[in-house]
């Protein structure tokens, strides 16, 4: 469960890799007792591998094509 919520954490854009390491240690369940004596090293590395994982990677680059392509669409931000 860890694994998949990490992946839709790092896909989603609005979490750092140290947000997705906090919500593991702090929100994972069971994690005193499944991690025992070394859930920091487990949160950490958790949160890294999902973060780099090849299809989270292009997942976010997609998105960032997105966004760049709805950009250009709209034009200019001259709100300001």
């Amino acid at each position: 469960m860890d694994w998949m919520i990490a992946q839709d954490m790092a896909k989603g854009g609005r979490f750092t890799v140290q947000d997705i390491e906090k919500g593991i240690r702090e929100c994972s369940p069971n994690v005193e007792s499944r991690k025992a004596g070394h859930i920091e090293d487990y949160a950490r590395r958790t949160a890294e591998k999902a973060w780099n994982a090849p299809e989270v990677k292009h997942y976010r680059q997609e998105q960032a094509q997105e966004q760049s392509q709805q950009a250009k669409r709209n034009g200019p931000d001259i709100s300001r």
